[in-house]
């Protein structure tokens, strides 16, 4: 009985002798802050590809919205008057969609 209470005693002690030489220990923890950077880099990454493509619908709604009036606005007309006015419109709304594509791809997008 005396045994097993001695044993019992001592088995915490057992563990205390296994530990990691300094440079093993020092090793695991270089490893794991190099996880962690790699972690929050791809995390970082991924919010920059977010935050780009919504910045890109972003503006690609409102050069939608405005095309839209602005459509609205050459049926108001007739003739060549008309069909100008819905050419600039085209053009515009053709160069607001490059600029967006241009701005996300920028982002890393």
């Amino acid at each position: 009985m005396k045994a097993l209470f001695v044993m019992l005693a001592l088995t915490p002690l057992v563990g205390c002798h296994q530990s990691s030489s300094p440079s093993s220990a020092e090793g695991k923890v270089a490893d794991t802050r190099h996880e962690v950077a790699n972690q929050e880099v791809a995390a970082l990454q991924q919010q920059a590809r977010t935050q780009a493509a919504s910045a890109y619908d972003v503006a690609i709604t409102e050069a939608e919205g405005r095309y839209k009036i602005t459509r609205a606005q050459c049926d108001a007309l007739n003739g060549d008057a008309k069909h100008n006015c819905v050419d600039r419109a085209d053009a515009a709304l053709a160069l607001s969609k490059a600029d967006a594509d241009a701005a996300r791809k920028a982002a890393g997008g």
